[in-house]
């Protein structure tokens, strides 16, 4: 894992390169979004909050969408939920801390701590609660297809399963593309 001290000015870096890149015009055709796994931490480091909002308004107004992922909720990360356009919230079972966000109700927290893992839905379809400023807020149904099922899959029998598929195939795409034929 990096240290803060090192996480700090690499996400400073990156922010500002794909800044500059995507606000060429050769990008501007396109839909920008960026996904950044755990990158809420550097908002820990109060010199960098300031800044980092400021640049957070910079990419909106530019049309580019940054989104941060994180299976963990604390106080830095429940700041920048507020910054965001749509927030997901997948099994999450702490109802105090869901009730700090102000944007939920007790009927979405309910609905929030209802909601299971994949797994528990035979592997068919994972939900989502989804909640955004513009679009509103409910559950998302999203069908996972045997193909990402394979692709993504940490069952270990599964696992074992597409090792098999791959030493027959000696292809990785191949042996998956198998898999999703074959169905789970």
């Amino acid at each position: 894992t990096l240290k803060l001290e090192v996480l700090n000015p690499v996400m400073l870096s990156l922010l500002k390169h794909l800044l500059t890149l995507f606000s060429s015009p050769a990008y501007q055709k396109f839909t920008r979004r960026v996904v950044i796994d755990e990158g809420w931490t550097v908002f820990k480091n109060p010199l960098l909050k300031d800044f980092l909002e400021s640049a957070l308004r910079t990419f909106r107004k530019k049309g580019i969408a940054i989104n941060f992922a994180s299976q963990s909720v604390d106080e830095a990360s429940s700041f920048l939920v507020g910054q965001t356009e749509v927030r997901y919230f997948k099994f999450f079972d702490d109802k105090e801390v869901l009730r700090k966000f102000s944007f939920l109700t007790e009927d979405d927290v309910e609905a929030i701590v209802r909601i299971k893992k994949p797994r528990d839905y035979g592997n068919k379809y994972s939900v989502s609660f989804v909640e955004s400023k513009s679009f509103g807020k409910g559950l998302l149904y999203l069908v996972l297809p045997d193909f990402f099922y394979w692709v993504s899959t940490t069952r270990q029998e599964d696992k074992v399963k597409r090792h098999r598929a791959y030493n027959e195939h000696k292809d990785l795409l191949k042996a998956i593309l198998h898999l999703a034929r074959e169905g789970r």
